[in-house]
Order: C-alpha cells, then structure tokens, then sequence
C-alpha cells in the first residue's frame, strides 16, 4: 500500500524526510545524506559508494565516514556487498515515535 500510495504521489519522501527527520532523532547532516542516497537511488544509480557520495557533496571523507556509520548504527542504511542500500526508510518515516 505504501508502495501504491508513493507511485501516485501522495507521498513526497523527500519532503517527508525533511518535516520529520528531527523527530526520527536524525541530524542535518545525515538528513542531507539520506537525502543524497535517495535520490541517487531514484535516478536508478546501481552502485551508491562512499565515493560517488563525495562527488555529490562538500564533506571531507573522515565527515562523510562518520556519517555514514551513524546512519548504520541507526539501521537507517546497510552495506550490500560495497554499495550503500536504504533500510526500510519510507515506512520508518511513515511510522510515529
């Protein structure tokens, strides 16, 4: 149902993600990320790495790093075989506190 209620439009995850992003217990800069990482998902790109993240943003490495493994220690992403994949983030957005 999710899944429908995106397709058509009802839900805007990018702007979701930002009204509710605090709320999840995010901050900006992984907010940003996240962000990053969807989209780039969206426009079908098959391998989203560290590296292509660094091409899209201004952080050093050592932020982008860090970042990311903030995100994955919140089980927002996870690591499949290299590439970094969303972890059931439209319905952890969808859900409330």
């Amino acid at each position: 149902m999710i899944k429908y209620l995106k397709d058509i439009g009802c839900i805007n995850v990018e702007r979701l993600l930002v009204l509710k992003g605090k709320e999840a217990g995010l901050a900006d800069c992984e907010i940003y990320i996240l962000l990053l990482i969807y989209t780039l998902s969206q426009l079908n790109k098959q391998f989203i790495t560290p590296s292509l993240l660094m091409n899209y943003s201004s952080l050093s490495s050592k932020e982008l790093d860090q970042i990311l493994e903030h995100l994955l220690e919140k089980k927002w992403i996870y690591n499949q075989n290299g590439t970094i994949r969303l972890n059931h983030f439209v319905e952890r957005l969808l859900e409330g506190k």
